[in-house]
C-alpha cells in the first residue's frame, strides 16, 4: 500500500509525499530498491538527508525485527534468573554472578530500548529554520520542501532538527515525521 502511495504521488508530481511513502515503507521493509528508489528522486531534486550507509540498514533491520529480539533478549533473561536461583538453593556464591547479570541486563534493554531512536522527518513546505523554536527568533535559513533531517527533539510547536551540521528550529506543521 505505501509503495502504491508513493508512485501516485511521484505521478502527481508530489515527490515529498512520495518520499515520505517510501521511508515509512523502508522503515517496516529495508531493502534496497526502496533505496536506490530514493536517492534517484533525491539527486533529481538535489535534496539532501538521503545519504544511506550500513548504520541506516542496521537501524531498519533492528526496528523490524524488534518484537522478536525483546522476547529472545527476555527468555534469554529469564533463564538467567533461574540459574540464579538454583545457584542460590545449591548453597553457592551468587551475589558477584547477580551483580554482573544486573548490570548486564540494565544495559541490555537500556541500549535495546534508547540506543538506536533515529527520528527523522521530511520538510513538507517551504520552511523558516530558526535558532531558536520561536517566530521571533533569529533566521537560520529558507529551506525548500524534500529535505530529510534527523529530528533531535521536540518544544511545544516546534521541532529541533540537525540541518547540515548544526542545531536549528523548525515548526512542526512543515515537517512530516517518519516513525
Amino acid at each position: 500500500m505505501l509503495l502504491r502511495m508513493a508512485y501516485v504521488k511521484e505521478g502527481l508530481g508530489d515527490y515529498t509525499s512520495s518520499l515520505y511513502f517510501l521511508n515509512l515503507y523502508y522503515t517496516h521493509n529495508p531493502n534496497q530498491k526502496v533505496l536506490e528508489k530514493m536517492s534517484e528522486v533525491a539527486n533529481e531534486h538535489r535534496l539532501e538527508g538521503y545519504q544511506f550507509n550500513d548504520r541506516e540498514f542496521f537501524s531498519s533491520m533492528y526496528y523490524k525485527h524488534y518484537p522478536e529480539l525483546t522476547a529472545g533478549l527476555l527468555l534469554l533473561f529469564t533463564l538467567g534468573a533461574l540459574l540464579l536461583v538454583y545457584q542460590k538453593r545449591k548453597n553457592r556464591p551468587t551475589l558477584p554472578l547477580a551483580i554482573v547479570y544486573a548490570i548486564l541486563m540494565v544495559f541490555t534493554f537500556g541500549g535495546l530500548h534508547w540506543g538506536l531512536s533515529n527520528h527523522r522527518g521530511i520538510i513538507h513546505h517551504e520552511a523558516l529554520l530558526m535558532e531558536a523554536p520561536s517566530a521571533g527568533a533569529k533566521q537560520l535559513e529558507l529551506i525548500q520542501k524534500g529535505h530529510r533531517v534527523d529530528i533531535l527533539g521536540k518544544k511545544d510547536i516546534w521541532y529541533r532538527i540537525r540541518w547540515k551540521d548544526q542545531t536549528a528550529y523548525v515548526r512542526e506543521n512543515n515537517l512530516l515525521v517518519i516513525k
